[in-house]
């Protein structure tokens, strides 16, 4: 059994966030787009229009694609999951073509 100190504080536990899936939907859509929109500015500041326009149709491509999908990643069958990983991993390969870190997590 633990003593407990005077003047020592304890900490109040935050309760968790209830599971709100279309927030969360919301917030994996919000990402993808500014990493989109910032990669797609650095390169077109940059001069580097093609690349530009790679990011840009690449990432708003699998924004968009998420956005069709259920909320519920139980109801996201294996095929919309696959060409979902595949458009990100397209995406995250247009990345590659700027001079920065900027990826999408």
């Amino acid at each position: 059994m633990s003593e407990h100190v005077e003047g020592e504080e304890f900490a109040t536990p935050t309760p968790p966030r209830p599971v709100d899936l279309i927030l969360d939907k919301a917030e994996e859509f919000t990402r993808t787009e500014v990493v989109c929109l910032t990669a797609w500015l650095v390169a077109a500041e940059g001069g580097d229009l093609e690349s530009a326009r790679l990011i840009l149709r690449t990432g708003l491509l699998a924004e968009h694609y998420r956005s069709l999908l259920s909320e519920d990643p139980a109801q996201i069958t294996v095929g919309q999951s696959i060409t979902l990983k595949g458009l990100l991993d397209e995406f995250n390969r247009a990345l590659l073509r700027i001079p920065v870190e900027v990826r999408y997590p």
